[in-house]
């Protein structure tokens, strides 16, 4: 669990610093050559941090939620409610099929 917030600060912070660093441009008139030489670069460091946050980030964290917590809660929720585990569990079955 501590890996998993670790994680999820990473990538918050990662999205904070971005979208700081995509906020702080200045607004100025400039020569088009500058502009497009800025906002290609800036396209460019964008997709490195987004490729890198996506593999070693988002990755383990989304695959640590559906492999690991999400059958331990989904069994947790199917014992701690039997009623309503009667009711659901053949349109459960029935969605899993699809």
């Amino acid at each position: 669990m501590k890996t998993l917030l670790k994680r999820s600060i990473c990538l918050w912070a990662v999205l904070l610093a971005t979208a700081l660093a995509a906020n702080g441009q200045a607004k100025t008139e400039t020569s088009s050559n500058v502009a497009i030489f800025i906002v290609g670069t800036a396209a460019k460091s964008a997709w490195v941090t987004t490729k890198f946050t996506a593999k070693h980030v988002v990755k383990p964290v989304l695959k640590t939620v559906f492999v690991k917590v999400l059958p331990k809660m989904t069994v947790y929720a199917l014992k701690k409610s039997p009623k309503i585990t009667k009711k659901l569990a053949p349109t459960a079955i029935k969605l899993a099929l699809l």
